[in-house]
């Protein structure tokens, strides 16, 4: 009686110590992960049975028979533990892939039972090696409802990523032209030809719709004002730095300030006789996104000439022909560009030029009478406008590799026009209060090195577009040599 009395509490004890083992192993997620099907795989190989078991016969030997049950009762706490983990990780994969195709039938829901357009829409978009999130943007073109068809078209000019097998797994018709062929103007036109929908939007390979009815939202305000075109607004990406931000924004209060939902341009008189930022603000079609009636654009057509703004160009022409063009400010695109100073040199150079080429007018930051003729002036004048975005990067401790071959263009020696450092100074410290004011969830953001060094690149850019602009030599190497420069500025635009 004394004997099984003992065995009895011996029993309980272990007993006792495998339920603690296994009461010990909660439902916890992080557990469920690292308890996965290849670790548990893992335990029935021949290796790891021989190393059961000598760790059995060790536990048995310096233990005794108590804790080698209690490691049994944790091996089958542990099977027990796994089977309800793989369970609970399978359902809840399915709860998520229900959710995401619940939530995409309820947006599509929404709109199609307000009204379906019995036409078909096409959606031109120019490539030449597409960002990361192609593969989002062609999904969101593709899934724009009120439509009776959507056909996108791709027109390549020489991408070496995966642009084209993107395109080719979505259904998109490619048209591919050599990058030699390549100009805005030209390859909307070579897409707008191709495209068979009612309306036609333009767009570009990194700008993402914001929602999946933006198409349907637009051309109802199309149909409604009796419009040939219709714009939206950008909004920068999640991941955009402050520069990226700020640099949106400015461009939606210069073009649109804070006013309502929506602008609209029409019965406009004497346009060419109206003030620079009157101009400017008139030429609402933008290619980041723009709908067309599509008998509108076929026959109207891109102005191939020109190497930039082709939008602002047929702005202007719709404008003349006292043609209703549009942008909606409740409507948008994701579009942003956070990249290298270098870009934004470039961007603000070629940008100027264009505004200055298409209507005959450019800012003033450089002072009135300012007009060098020789060829060392010249040189002095361009190496300055540079130089000091180098002092002032060199300042914020940023990377000036990028611009020594713009500085080494110039090559003898260069003097440094005071006057000009002047000016350069000037727009610089106004640009930068302008992004210290800039506020983001209420709180104002200072400026870091590199984005200073951003304002830098984009003072330089917009003083050089002037200067070149208001330049007037008869000195036939002097046009040569600013020429080149121009071309080397341009590259990558």
């Amino acid at each position: 009686m004394g004997l099984l009395k003992k065995l009895g509490k011996k029993l309980k004890f272990t007993l006792g110590k495998i339920l603690d083992s296994i009461g010990e192993m909660s439902v916890d997620q992080n557990l469920v992960e690292d308890f996965s099907a290849s670790n548990f795989r893992s335990k029935l190989t021949i290796r790891h049975f021989k190393k059961v078991i000598k760790d059995d016969l060790q536990a048995l030997k310096e233990e005794g028979v108590v804790d080698l049950f209690v490691r049994w009762g944790q091996r089958v706490g542990e099977l027990m533990f796994f089977v309800p983990g793989l369970m609970q990780r399978r359902f809840l994969t399915k709860r998520i892939e229900k959710n995401r195709q619940v939530l995409k039938e309820v947006q599509i829901k929404e709109v199609v039972e307000i009204k379906s357009f019995p036409y078909s829409l096409s959606i031109v978009i120019n490539t030449k090696n597409s960002p990361p999130f192609f593969k989002e943007i062609l999904q969101k073109y593709k899934n724009q409802v009120g439509f009776r068809k959507i056909e996108i078209i791709i027109v390549d000019s020489g991408s070496t990523d995966d642009t084209l097998k993107l395109a080719k797994y979505y259904g998109c018709k490619i048209i591919q032209i050599r990058p030699e062929e390549f100009r805005h103007g030209r390859s909307r036109n070579i897409g707008v030809e191709a495209a068979t929908g009612k309306y036609i939007i333009n767009a570009v390979s990194d700008a993402t719709p914001s929602t999946l009815d933006l198409a349907y939202k637009v051309v109802l305000k199309l149909e409604e004002k009796k419009a040939v075109a219709v714009s939206v607004r950008q909004i920068p990406k999640f991941e955009a730095d402050l520069y990226a931000a700020w640099m949106v924004w400015q461009h939606n209060q210069f073009m649109f300030g804070s006013g309502g939902e929506e602008v609209w341009v029409y019965d406009v008189k004497n346009f060419d006789s109206l003030p620079y930022l009157e101009k400017r603000q008139a030429c609402l079609i933008d290619d980041v996104f723009v709908l067309h009636w599509a008998d509108s654009i076929k026959k109207e057509k891109y102005n191939e000439d020109i190497r930039y703004a082709e939008d602002l160009l047929l702005s202007i022409s719709y404008i003349k022909q006292n043609k209703k063009i549009g942008s909606l400010q409740s409507e948008s695109v994701i579009h942003s560009h956070t990249k290298p100073a270098e870009y934004f040199l470039k961007r603000h150079f070629v940008d100027g030029n264009i505004i200055f080429e298409v209507l005959g007018t450019i800012g003033s930051n450089i002072s009135d009478g300012f007009i060098p003729a020789s060829i060392q002036e010249i040189d002095n004048s361009l190496h300055t406008i540079l130089y000091a975005a180098k002092l002032k990067s060199r300042e914020n401790q940023e990377n000036l590799v990028w611009l020594a071959k713009y500085l080494d263009f110039f090559d003898g020696k260069v003097r440094i026009n005071e006057s000009l450092v002047k000016d350069w100074d000037r727009l610089y410290k106004n640009l930068h209060e302008q992004l210290l004011s800039f506020r983001l969830d209420g709180e104002s953001y200072p400026p870091d090195g590199e984005i200073s060094s951003k304002i830098a690149a984009q003072v330089s850019g917009l003083l050089l577009s002037e200067f070149v602009s208001k330049l007037k030599t008869k000195d036939k190497r002097a046009e040569e040599k600013v020429g080149k420069f121009i071309k080397l500025l341009e590259v990558g635009i």
